[in-house]
């Protein structure tokens, strides 16, 4: 019965700096060879994949399998896309330069075998996901992290980077988010403000002294393998949320060595806790990101988990 499945898949070709394309065209070709049931559109613009998953929704009537041959901006982009959950099991071909939503559920990140997953995979398995309110906007989702601060400004200043384009024809797209993080903390941004978290013992607030970031994780990494929650979890409904505040330039740089290896919860400065919905203000505007995708800065962001929201392919 598995085998019948059509499966639908949104392929960003210029994913990996156009190694996206080549290794689509080698598994599409697999693919007729053994007469296996797939359609495949293909996007030409940001947003694109968007439409697209919308689009598979409305044609969905029984359980369909969508699967993105991209990165995590791709994901991202067919995560608020999809309409229907119900009917949608989504499944990634990994072709970028982070991979850390593959990463995070555990999937190979060689394309052959992430495909032969997707066509084993019954779809049954769930996740959680996020959303985030942007000064009252409308949400967006995201499947690995969420966050304003310092890791949003990275993310910004790498989709704005030369230097990424380079690295990635090396194979060494990830190591662009550890230089923008090394500018980040030199060009350091913070805001006093306050946050608001709903945790399984209750509601409670607290001020934020010159925050320097607060990512809400749905999955440990971000940033390429960055394990910035090394605790966090998919399935337990709520966000791993890491916070940094009231730390000096040349503290931040000290501690980055910890946080590249995951050593960082138990220092100073740093806090990790678990909640279901993490509501901040600020007193002046920060940069905030969805899955490294950036619509700017705010001083305000709401984040909400969506309990097992999400089928995934596994």
């Amino acid at each position: 019965k598995g085998e019948k499945i059509m499966i639908t898949f949104i392929v960003n070709e210029a994913s990996g700096r156009g190694r996206g394309g080549k290794i689509w065209r080698a598994l599409r070709r697999e693919m007729l060879e053994q007469e296996l049931p797939f359609r495949a559109w293909c996007t030409r613009s940001p947003g694109e994949a968007t439409a697209l998953a919308q689009l598979t929704c409305q044609d969905a009537q029984e359980l369909q399998k969508l699967v993105v041959v991209g990165g995590d901006g791709t994901v991202n982009e067919v995560l608020n896309g999809i309409s229907d959950f119900a009917q949608i099991a989504l499944g990634v071909v990994p072709i970028g330069s982070g991979n850390d939503f593959v990463r995070g559920l555990g999937l190979p990140r060689d394309p052959r075998a992430a495909l032969e997953r997707v066509f084993a995979a019954s779809g049954d398995a769930r996740i959680d996901l996020g959303q985030v309110c942007v000064d009252g906007q409308a949400p967006r989702r995201f499947g690995i992290s969420a966050g304003i601060g310092m890791d949003a400004w990275v993310c910004a200043q790498v989709d704005a980077s030369r230097a990424k384009a380079g690295l990635n024809r090396l194979g060494l797209g990830s190591f662009s988010y550890g230089l923008m993080t090394l500018s980040a903390a030199w060009n350091l941004e913070t805001a006093n403000g306050n946050v608001t978290f709903t945790t399984p013992y209750g509601r409670h607030r607290q001020d934020l002294s010159n925050l320097i970031f607060l990512a809400c994780m749905n999955f440990p990494w971000e940033g390429g393998g960055v394990p910035i929650a090394p605790e966090a979890s998919a399935v337990d409904g709520c966000f791993s949320v890491c916070f940094a505040e009231n730390l000096g330039r040349s503290q931040v740089f000290a501690k980055l060595p910890l946080l590249a290896l995951g050593r960082h919860p138990h220092t100073e400065g740093v806090t990790l806790l678990k909640a279901s919905r993490v509501e901040v203000q600020l007193e002046m505007p920060l940069y905030v990101h969805a899955d490294g995708e950036v619509p700017g800065r705010a001083r305000s962001a709401v984040f909400d988990v969506l309990p097992q929201q999400l089928r995934v392919l596994v």
